[in-house]
């Protein structure tokens, strides 16, 4: 009976056991799984809607660009299609498939970050008026109008700009604050569970608390991991926020480098030589743009874009060791020294032209962080350096005739403007190519579009001092204006400009011409055209004399 009692108590408690084995077991399972979702949810959302709004960010730009573009190349007379097609793309970005994505990762977090999808909302009212406004500036056409627009847009830009900002600033500390407090929370409820059962089945559960305890650091282990990696991405993005920002603000290529230069420096650790090569126009050459070498070991030698593995693949290469077989021969013929080596490409208007190459001792090989960082210094780099060579081509194309090269009536105008505030006279020859027609009409328009260069490049030639300014002032008439010069001057650049075509003519490429020139020197506080006015009597009377000669008039 007792026997039979005991047997029934000891199966109760075998039972009990084995239900509180499996109710702990079920409890921590539960919650691991839980723990493991919430910070799955949080880090695998966070990343990818990092990443779209960094995309958004960079598309906004492009489209502000793109528009500025457009507005300035047809405020010049130019076709700027392309440009109009690439702003249609950008905001195409703005408003289609990667929004859209953007937006629902966004709503999924909603829950465990209140108040962003407000920021979103207010994100997307702004961006759609600032979109509105640059599709008015579009249909607008050239005129001070299109201007107030394209500033209106501007001010617009600038504010849908700031909302995304807002979010980039605030999206990240709230995502690495709650990781950190969901695996702190988790991890003390799934002690608590351990414990208890450990207490209550002691004997029964060393194996399961054991293999929990190991679950429990592989889970901390990787909890650790997604937090150090989200810092490092918060961290990487913050600084590609600065060095965007610090560019975007370089009027000029040479400002532009020296951040670059200060960014390679604090972006990476014992770097023996950290080097930017970018090619020249000609792409027949790599130039070493930037150095910085604290150990003194030598650059890299490679001397053209085809050379360099990087440039020519327009990929990222990694060279763990200058003595492999693999390695970059202008890594291993350096010296003596064994070196590990990292190449990225800078892309520039969508061409690789240039590297951005480090170098450190062979045992310290670069982490994925500085990998990471490079690209992001590489990358802004080619996107600033786009947009300042575009600005300077639409510029110089705004400037210049085409044809010629030679400065247009506008830049010539403005050159004498800036010539009247640094000398007292100046000396105007105004020129006319003889019997021009004749020449078009024997030889075809191919032909005198060459004459016209011919005569152009022998202007540059006496033009080269920066106190001389040539310009085509229509069809086959030019203007030289030269600072500080009296008539005397004028009349011996005149003969000097007749040498120079003279030699440009002799490899006979060119049929033969002559040309007709009317000099005069005006003060300096005179108006222009009262001074191109007399010039150009006196180049009337060098033709009705019979032409290919200089005529000096006097006002």
């Amino acid at each position: 009976m007792e026997s039979s009692s005991g047997n029934r108590l000891r199966l109760l408690l075998a039972l009990m056991l084995l239900v509180t084995v499996l109710g702990a077991g079920t409890v921590v399972v539960s919650l691991t799984s839980q723990s493991r979702d919430t910070t799955e949810d949080l880090a695998e959302g966070a990343a990818p809607a990092s990443l779209l709004l960094l995309n958004l960010d960079r598309d906004a730009y492009q489209a502000e660009l793109y528009l500025e573009r457009v507005v300035t190349r047809e405020s010049a007379g130019l076709d700027a299609t392309a440009d109009r097609e690439a702003h249609a793309e950008n905001t195409f970005q703005l408003l289609g498939e990667r929004w859209i994505r953007f937006v629902e990762i966004a709503d999924r977090l909603e829950a465990s970050l209140p108040g962003e999808a407000e920021h979103c909302e207010m994100l997307e009212i702004d961006r759609d008026i600032w979109l509105e406004t640059a599709r008015e500036v579009l249909d607008t056409q050239p005129g001070p109008a299109r201007d107030t627009r394209l500033a209106q847009a501007k001010i617009e830009f600038d504010i849908a700009h700031d909302q995304i900002d807002v979010l980039e600033e605030e999206y990240r500390e709230p995502q690495i604050g709650m990781l950190g407090a969901a695996t702190t929370d988790d991890m003390r409820t799934v002690a608590i569970a351990v414990v208890v059962t450990v207490i209550v089945v002691a004997s029964f559960t060393v194996a399961l608390t054991i293999t929990n305890i190991a679950a429990l650091r592989r889970q901390a282990r990787e909890h650790s991991r997604r937090e150090t990696e989200l810092l490092d991405n918060t961290r990487r993005q913050s600084f590609e926020t600065v060095l965007r920002r610090g560019l975007e603000m370089a009027q000029s290529e040479t400002a532009a480098l020296a951040l670059v230069a200060r960014a390679t420096e604090h972006g990476l650790d014992r770097v023996e030589t950290s080097e930017l090569l970018l090619s020249n126009s000609s792409r027949s050459h790599l130039r070493s743009m930037i150095r910085h070498s604290p150990s003194g070991a030598p650059g890299c030698g490679v001397s053209g874009p085809s050379a360099c593995r990087a440039v020519a693949t327009g990929s990222v290469q990694i060279f763990a060791d200058s003595e492999a077989l693999d390695a970059c021969p202008h890594l291993s013929g350096r010296d003596d020294e064994c070196r590990t080596a990292v190449c990225m490409p800078v892309s520039i208007n969508g061409r690789a032209s240039g590297a951005l190459h480090a170098t450190r001792r062979v045992d310290e090989p670069f982490d994925e962080r500085e990998q990471a960082t490079r690209t992001a210094i590489a990358n802004h780099t080619g996107i600033q350096l786009s947009v300042l060579r575009n600005q300077e081509m639409a510029a110089h194309q705004a400037s210049t005739d085409p044809l010629t090269g030679l400065a247009n009536r506008r830049s010539l105008e403005a050159a004498v403007h800036s010539m009247r505030e640094r000398t007292d006279q100046f000396a105007i020859l105004m020129i006319d190519l003889d019997h021009f027609k004749e020449l078009n009409d024997t030889h075809g328009h191919e032909t005198g579009d060459r004459a016209l260069r011919v005569f152009a490049d022998a202007a540059a030639d006496v033009s080269a001092d920066d106190s001389v300014v040539a310009a085509r002032w229509g069809g086959e008439e030019f203007v030289i204006v030269s600072a500080g010069a009296g008539i005397e001057d004028g009349a011996r650049l005149a003969e000097q400009l007749q040498e120079a075509l003279a030699l440009r003519l002799i490899d006979g490429s060119t049929p033969g011409f002559t040309v007709s020139i009317g000099v005069t020197s005006v003060p300096a506080n005179r108006p222009l055209h009262e001074a191109l006015e007399l010039a150009d009597q006196a180049l009337y009377e060098a033709k009705e004399q019979g032409r290919n000669r200089v005529i000096v008039g006097v006002g």
